[in-house]
């Protein structure tokens, strides 16, 4: 609730930004018709320049720019292929899968505008909302509870992932753009990515299921890692599809109460707090972070790097410039690479349960 509350606040308060933003779309798809519909005519375009005010200056030129026959034809591609591998692999309703993906194009566009200028990536907490609009979809169509929940989870994630990835992706062309890499090199970059990442990603499900069994059996417990986005989703699909709110009223009064302070915070931070103290004002979608994720070494990690960074920014500038995200980089995914060992240690019985030493572990358990 808080983070929910949070980021449709920074959002709102980036309103000017945004109508900018779909003024901007309305006339680029102005222009394009208008340039289609004269070419068809034989006819010389007349001027269509969009007012000053929605206008951005593209420093890429036309023949570095992605084709737009490739990224329609992609777009279409992919709509379709969602459709049928929502209706044959998840038995969805075809109305609901669409409702999905215009709940991922609207995310998308609230991703990538509030991570450009508030730096809050809120899609992960805002896809929770199509969360919300899917139960009632499906409470009023009588679904079954359990094709109910399934269908929720697999429609969120439509909206959710695709905002994550359009995000992702923003970011990756602004690199490139530091970098004076051609937008369409890094188009083409992304989707060969994406077909050997479909792959890898499906295997190493797999791997980390073969590892870890609690991640696809309930009745196991996870004790080598917990996931927080994976019992948030969960219980948000539980509490969307169930007769009835399963949850205590006292909480519910706590969450809203939170959610409210957070809104303030934010009206107060633009309104009343000078732009020189915005860096004081309590971000509380780290706040609500605190309250889903489970480890303690998450918020150490995070604490000690933050402090590293601090001070090594502050005493050597030029050389953090060069090394510091490098390094911030190398340590994140050295730690996914060890997972992946980890696990197939594991599957092979050789992994810290075995060979390991209990030593400043918890009773009965092992530090894995």
């Amino acid at each position: 609730m808080i983070m929910l509350c949070y980021s449709f606040a920074e959002i709102a308060a980036s309103a000017p930004i945004f109508w900018r933003s779909f003024k901007q779309v309305y006339h680029s798809i102005k222009f394009e018709y208008q340039s289609w519909s004269a070419r068809r005519a034989g006819h010389t375009l007349t001027d269509t320049r969009a007012p000053e005010d929605v206008t951005l200056d593209d420093p890429a030129p036309p023949h570095e720019q992605v084709p737009v026959w490739a990224w329609t034809g992609g777009l279409a591609l992919s709509v379709l292929g969602t459709i049928l591998v929502g209706k044959f692999s998840f038995d969805m309703d075809v109305g609901i899968s669409i409702l999905a993906l215009i709940f991922a194009f609207i995310f998308s566009f609230i991703g990538v505008q509030s991570a450009g200028t508030t730096d809050v990536n809120p899609v992960g907490i805002i896809a929770k909302a199509s969360q919300l609009v899917i139960g009632g979809v499906t409470k009023g169509q009588g679904v079954d509870i359990k094709i109910a929940q399934t269908t929720n989870l697999i429609a969120g994630s439509i909206a959710g992932q695709a905002a994550s990835h359009g995000v992702d992706m923003t970011g990756d062309l602004k690199t490139g753009h530091l970098l004076r890499s051609a937008p369409k090199a890094q188009f083409w970059a992304q989707v060969l990515g994406s077909v050997i990442g479909i792959w890898l990603s499906v295997g190493l499900f797999v791997l980390f299921a073969e590892a870890y069994p609690c991640i696809i059996d309930l009745e196991i417990d996870c004790e080598a890692f917990g996931m927080p986005a994976v019992a948030a989703w969960r219980s948000v699909a539980i509490a969307v599809t169930s007769p009835s709110l399963p949850i205590h009223p006292t909480s519910g009064y706590t969450a809203i109460a939170l959610g409210i302070v957070s809104v303030l915070t934010v009206l107060l931070k633009y309104t009343v707090i000078p732009q020189r103290y915005h860096v004081w004002v309590p971000n509380w979608n780290a706040i609500g972070l605190g309250f889903v994720v489970p480890q303690v070494y998450y918020p150490f990690a995070m604490v000690i790097g933050a402090h590293v960074a601090y001070w090594w920014a502050a005493k050597r500038a030029k050389s953090w410039e060069i090394w510091g995200f490098a390094l911030a980089a190398g340590l994140v995914a050295g730690e996914g690479m060890a997972g992946v060992l980890t696990a197939l240690l594991t599957i092979v019985k050789a992994d810290g349960g075995v060979y390991g030493s209990p030593v400043a572990c918890p009773e009965n358990n092992y530090c894995g």
